[in-house]
């Protein structure tokens, strides 16, 4: 998510610099920096055509990190991520309703699971 809002195209080059392991620097350059003019553009676009506020932004940051159905992990690791999803999923419709006073908020949260497809599809590229 971090890559989507604060690494610009330009200095993606630049995004191995500090890497501890020389071996195919150059290679993954190459491969970062055509993920990012591939990917990067259109994933901004969908941020923007959103209109996320900022609780909407950091829900959804939360959701795409935790969001760890179709990946093999521990048990235990499931579990913690299932409960953080709850509870952010339980924070933002209480912002909606309390907040935002709005009581037809199910498409919303179906945009945000959207846009979280949006960016796991982005990384398969």
């Amino acid at each position: 998510m971090g890559s989507y809002a604060y690494i610009s195209v330009d200095v993606a080059e630049h995004f191995f610099d500090d890497c501890h392991n020389q071996n195919n620097i150059e290679e993954a350059k190459r491969a970062f920096v055509k993920f990012m003019h591939m990917v990067l553009p259109s994933s901004r676009e969908v941020i923007r055509r959103a209109k996320l506020e900022e609780s909407e932004f950091l829900a959804l940051i939360v959701l795409t990190f935790w969001f760890s159905d179709c990946l093999q992990m521990r048990d235990e690791i499931v579990k913690i991520g299932e409960r953080y999803r709850q509870d952010v999923l339980k924070e933002l419709q209480a912002h909606y309703r309390e907040d935002l006073k709005l009581d037809d908020y199910a498409l919303r949260v179906g945009e945000l699971f959207t846009l979280i497809f949006n960016f796991d599809v982005g990384f398969l590229i």
